[in-house]
């Protein structure tokens, strides 16, 4: 399955809340993200959002992928 990389800055968009003796999770550098008609976006931070799907897009497109879905939040969280 083709993959593309994704520069990712900062923390990653984990679920839910750090408990009190818990380290926030940092991502690596890069990330690889499948190849799919499906990008979910929940896993990134929404800074991270758009290069991650400038990236994707013309990839999906070019592995034969003509109808795509990018699975996105309804936007009533705050924004961390």
């Amino acid at each position: 399955m083709p993959t593309v990389v994704a520069v990712l800055s900062g923390r990653g968009g984990c679920y839910g809340s750090l408990m009190a003796d818990e380290e926030p999770w940092t991502p690596p550098e890069t990330v690889e993200v499948p190849i799919t008609d499906s990008l979910d976006l929940h896993w990134f931070r929404p800074k991270d959002c758009g290069p991650v799907v400038r990236d994707w897009l013309p990839e999906a497109h070019a592995a034969g992928f003509r109808v795509v879905r990018i699975v996105h939040g309804k936007g009533i969280a705050s924004i961390r």
